[in-house]
């Protein structure tokens, strides 16, 4: 579960999928059922660093929020199919475009 602290004070609580592994990381949500509303995948990175995200193969668009060590959302990307975005982030938390977080959101999980 991820705790969203939006900068208008407004809070939210979003159910994690978790990608830790080197492999869960590489797939993201190719082959996974889609997202729900309030729901979202983490992908966790060893250390931070410039990491690139695509939308190839997840079949729906979805928000890219690239997050750094303090837990504190740095970058926003919509991700469609053919995109890559790439940013400086320890953590990427994807949701669905609908559940958009601006930049300077802190997030805890």
């Amino acid at each position: 579960m991820a705790n969203i602290s939006l900068p208008s004070g407004e809070e939210r609580c979003v159910a994690l999928r978790v990608a830790e592994s080197a492999s869960e990381r590489a797939r993201g949500l190719v082959g996974m059922p889609p997202l729900n509303p309030q729901e979202g995948l983490l992908i966790v990175f060893p250390g931070e660093s410039e990491v690139c995200i695509t939308g190839e193969g997840v079949g729906y668009a979805i928000e890219a929020h690239f997050i750094d060590r303090s837990g504190v959302v740095r970058h926003t990307a919509r991700i469609e199919e053919s995109t890559v975005e790439c940013a400086s982030a320890a953590y990427v938390l994807e949701l669905l475009p609908e559940d958009e977080l601006p930049v300077g959101t802190e997030v805890r999980f």
